[in-house]
Formats: structure tokens, C-alpha cells, sequence
């Protein structure tokens, strides 16, 4: 799969020939955001905020037009697309995200309103290196920035979520935004909730891949086995980053063994939901990022998971 073409969608110049039919808009960069060792990770991987783009689905202004201003109270649901951080796309054309977006609007009542990020994706060799992390945050916090200062969702009225490799997404942009919210300005308050879509939380696969591993055993129902052992995507996000921090940094396996936990560290997620199935690849690395995240001190104020999604 990764030895012939790279499998990334439309560009950003391309979505936007068909704007008036998609929902799409663009999003200014927000390099005054990037603090702390995310800045710092950007540095060393030459990654610079850019401007990006996102679509919007659910209902428009009297004009047709997307984008506008939130009304009192109103609900958002802020989504990253999964596709392993390089490939995948938020776009209409999409039929899994068309699927996932028509039940979020069916199911979250309170929640008219869905903004799909186009994040950048990345790439390894044998293809040219490109957008390594923290290129895919920091279109997430540009992205977050727009809802909240552009449009003028209250982020209490922000609902962030994300499916697979978007799950892993939606928690950085959380925990970057618990961890650095001194640091940003006011308006840039954490989300009301976090909703994580079968996270894929472990790419360093610190759990190895033996027999009794739920990527082993799962194998036949969850695809997702060759795209983590091939190892092409922790080399698309690390770039020149160091190859241990796979396996040491929050930022790309939350869920791995050699990560350090320090108490308090999520203290300030949102509430946050976790779905899985129990014959899912990323069982086990989901229930140890539940068990970090809360249920105890330093936790969010309420982790819940929706087990037995399968059956």
C-alpha cells in the first residue's frame, strides 16, 4: 500500500474550485498558539502553521453561505478525520465520514453543526518526507481558533472529536490545550467534551505484536495491523525527531508503555468519552489511555467507554 503512490486527498486549492457545493472554507494559521515542547518539536521538524481549511455540515445561513456567526447557546461538534495521519479526508466525498457525520447529527441532538478539519498529512520515504507532527496540531489549534474567535462557539459549547488516527488528534488538541491554556489567550478555554472514535493511540506498538496482543488476535476484524507494523506512519510523524520518541511523547502514543505519567497531567481534559469495540486492534492501548485520563486524581472530571460496540 505505501510502495506506490501516496494516498493523500484533494488539496486545499482544489477543495475550495467547489466551496459553494462542499461547505468549504479556509482557516488563517495561528503561529502565536504554538508554545512550550509542541513549539519546540516544530522547530526541530522545520513545520511552520499554514493556512488551512475545514467543511461544514448542517444547516447554512438564509444565503447558502457556511460559516456562520454561532448563536446564543448553540452546540458544535469539531471533527478530525482518521486515515493514520496520512491519508483520509473531512471532505462530503467521503462516503465513511458522510456515514459518521450523518449518525453524530442524528444521535447529538443538541449538536447542529459538525467542522471537519483538512489537516495536513504526512508522508515518509520512499516518498518525499513531508508535514511531520506537529504539522496536523497546529492546523487543529488554527482550526480551534477559527470556531472560537471567528465564529464564536463558545468552547463550552465545543464538543472536539475525532476517529481512529483523528481520535489521537482530537486528545492532543485537548491535552495541548489543558496543558498550555495559561499560555493561550482567554477566549481559548478548553472544549465542553472529548469523543474519541476507536483512538489509535500507540504507534510506537509498545505492546510488541506477539499472539496475545489485541492487534494479533483481532487481526481478522480490525485492518488496521499492517498499517501500525509497517512502521510507515510513526516515521511519516516523527521526521527528524529522535526515533524513541515514539514510544516517550503524549503527543503520539498516549497509550504506550514507555510513556512517563506525571499525576496531574490530565487534570484538565474534558469530559470524554472513548468508543471501541471489544475485536478492535487498539483494545487494549484505548483501556490504558482510559485508565490514564481518569478515574483517578489527575484525571478528567469523567471518562466513560462504550464497550461491546461490536456486538
Amino acid at each position: 500500500m505505501y510502495n506506490t503512490e501516496p494516498m493523500g486527498g484533494q488539496s486545499l486549492e482544489q477543495c475550495a474550485v467547489d466551496a459553494e457545493k462542499t461547505g468549504f472554507v479556509w482557516v488563517d494559521p495561528a503561529p502565536e498558539l504554538v508554545v512550550g515542547e509542541v513549539k519546540q518539536m516544530a522547530e526541530d521538524n522545520q513545520v511552520e502553521a499554514v493556512k488551512t481549511g475545514g467543511f461544514w455540515y448542517g444547516p447554512r445561513s438564509p444565503n447558502g453561505a457556511v460559516g456562520q456567526k454561532a448563536l446564543k447557546g448553540e452546540k458544535l461538534i469539531y471533527h478530525m478525520h482518521g486515515g493514520a495521519f496520512v491519508m483520509g479526508t473531512g471532505a462530503p466525498s467521503s462516503g465513511p465520514m458522510k456515514t459518521c457525520f450523518d449518525g453524530l447529527l442524528e444521535h447529538c441532538s443538541t449538536h447542529h453543526r459538525i467542522f471537519a478539519l483538512e489537516y495536513r498529512l504526512s508522508s515518509a520515504a520512499p516518498f518525499p518526507a513531508s508535514n511531520p507532527f506537529p504539522a496536523c496540531l497546529l492546523d487543529a489549534l488554527a482550526g480551534y481558533r477559527y470556531l472560537v474567535q471567528d465564529v464564536g462557539f463558545d468552547p463550552e459549547n465545543i464538543l472536539i472529536s475525532g476517529d481512529s488516527a483523528g481520535g489521537l488528534l482530537a486528545f492532543t488538541l485537548a491535552y495541548y490545550l489543558a496543558t498550555h491554556g495559561s499560555e493561550l489567550p482567554d477566549s481559548l478555554r478548553n472544549a465542553g467534551a472529548l469523543l474519541l472514535l476507536s483512538p489509535t493511540v500507540d504507534w510506537a506498538v509498545s505492546d510488541g505484536a506477539g499472539p496475545q496482543t489485541s492487534m494479533r488476535r483481532h487481526a481478522r476484524s480490525d485492518f488496521v495491523e499492517p498499517i501500525l507494523l509497517t512502521g510507515y506512519t510513526r516515521r511519516a510523524l516523527l521526521g527528524r525527531l529522535p526515533a524513541e520518541t515514539a514510544a516517550t511523547s503524549v503527543y503520539i502514543s498516549p497509550a504506550s508503555r514507555s510513556l512517563r505519567v506525571v499525576p496531574g497531567m490530565f487534570a484538565g481534559l474534558p469530559p470524554t468519552c472513548i468508543v471501541a469495540g471489544g475485536r478492535g486492534a487498539d483494545a487494549r492501548p484505548d483501556a490504558r489511555v482510559e485508565g490514564q485520563s481518569g478515574g483517578g486524581p489527575g484525571g478528567p472530571r469523567a471518562v466513560d467507554r462504550a464497550r461491546r460496540c461490536d456486538s
